[in-house]
């Protein structure tokens, strides 16, 4: 493959050239998260995009969150 830039911006070759290296990443790499502790004391971790969009979800979505045969479990809320 070859990339020709007509502008000079190194911000601009940098975009494009990792841009390419994430897209050829495999889906397991895509897909390994860590978890991070917020100032509450609360655990984090982000959900892969494509992951929430094949779902349909949306921002602030309401989610039921179980633990179940050793595994943590997310699902759609569902109002009663």
């Amino acid at each position: 493959m070859v990339l020709i830039f007509a502008v000079g911006s190194k911000s601009v070759i940098n975009y494009v050239i990792k841009s390419i290296i994430m897209a050829n990443r495999s889906q397991q790499e895509r897909s390994t998260r860590s978890l991070n502790r917020s100032s509450s004391g609360s655990y984090l971790v982000t959900l892969p995009i494509e992951y929430i969009k094949k779902l349909k979800w949306k921002d602030r979505q309401k989610v039921i969150v179980q633990l179940s045969a050793g595994r943590i479990v997310i699902r759609d809320w569902k109002k009663q």
